[in-house]
C-alpha cells in the first residue's frame, strides 16, 4: 500500500531532528493541516501559509524535510505519521 501524501485536511505528526527546536517546542507534535481552532482529538490547526505546512505539504511519513522560517536558520523534520480526517475525531472545541 502506497504511503499517504500529506494534503490540506491531513493530520500530521513531526519529530524535531534539532535538538534546540526540540527542546523548545517538544520532540514531537501533531498538526491538522489548514482549518481552524482546536479540536477534541487535541490536534492544533496549522494554517497552509506557514513555512512548516509549505515544507510537509506533498511530503509522505517517514521523509525528513527542511523548514525554512521568515527569519532564523532552518531546520529539519521527520513525519512520523500522516492521517486523514476519516480516521480522526475532529469536532471542534469551544
Amino acid at each position: 500500500m502506497p504511503k499517504l501524501k500529506v494534503k490540506e485536511g491531513h493530520a500530521v505528526t513531526i519529530e524535531h531532528l534539532n535538538r534546540q527546536k526540540a527542546e523548545k517546542h517538544g520532540f514531537s507534535k501533531a498538526f491538522l493541516l489548514g482549518g481552524t481552532g482546536v479540536y477534541k482529538s487535541g490536534l492544533c490547526t496549522l494554517n497552509l501559509e506557514t513555512p512548516m505546512a509549505k515544507a510537509l505539504l506533498g511530503q509522505s511519513e517517514g521523509d525528513t524535510v527542511e523548514v525554512t522560517p521568515g527569519h532564523g536558520k532552518p531546520y529539519r523534520v521527520k513525519i512520523v505519521d500522516v492521517r486523514e480526517p476519516s480516521d480522526l475525531e475532529l469536532e471542534r472545541t469551544l
